[in-house]
């Protein structure tokens, strides 16, 4: 018999991924939730049973989902996230808990950038007025000779592969602006020397 993996990240459920195929040749049988669809605490304790490996999404894993899967082994999460698995039960139950740190870097680096540049020309709150039929004028201010500081993004989140992804994005046009990485919070963007 083999050996089961469950499978719940929205985006493999619903539209595949060549890992999976990775895993079936390995000799498991890759066991997937409801196809795009968050899974709830009865789909993880209808499915989890009688599996060795779990590939997580954002889905919570509850300390009652990880006692009756008795022959789980590990858990891979789909991220760098653990927050919304029991840790201390998986601990309890010598359930390994796995990340793939910085495997998503540049997809949330590139959100960083669009949400940087949202704040930066004030973007949400000229959608906000035009939604509601008003031309207000919101000011925002251009990013050339400013410093992106780790801190500012909240450094517990950000990593040094989301950082170095962060100034990657988008070379020829993002290339200019700094990434500091140093410890020192700082409380704005500030304007730096030209790096051209």
């Amino acid at each position: 018999m083999k050996q089961r993996i469950l499978v719940t990240p929205r985006s493999a459920t619903k539209s595949g991924h060549p890992s999976l195929a990775a895993l079936a040749e390995g000799g498991f049988e890759v066991v997937l939730s409801r196809p795009g669809v968050l899974p709830t605490e009865e789909d993880l304790l209808e499915r989890l049973p009688g599996c060795v490996g779990y590939l997580a999404g954002v889905e919570t894993i509850s300390a009652m989902v990880l006692e009756n899967a008795t022959e789980l082994k590990a858990i891979s999460r789909n991220g760098t996230g653990a927050d919304a698995i029991d840790l201390a039960a998986a601990e309890r139950l010598r359930i390994k808990v796995l990340r793939a740190q910085g495997a998503n870097a540049r997809g949330v680096a590139e959100l960083a950038m669009a949400l940087l540049l949202c704040i930066s020309r004030s973007l949400t709150q000229s959608d906000r007025s035009i939604k509601a039929q008003r031309w207000e004028r919101h000011e925002g201010f251009e990013l050339e000779g400013r410093t992106l500081s780790k801190k500012r993004l909240y450094a517990e989140c950000v990593d040094t592969a989301l950082s170095t992804a962060i100034a990657r994005v988008d070379r020829p046009a993002l290339s200019r602006y700094v990434v500091d990485r140093s410890a020192k919070p700082r409380n704005t963007l500030v304007p730096v020397a030209s790096t051209r």
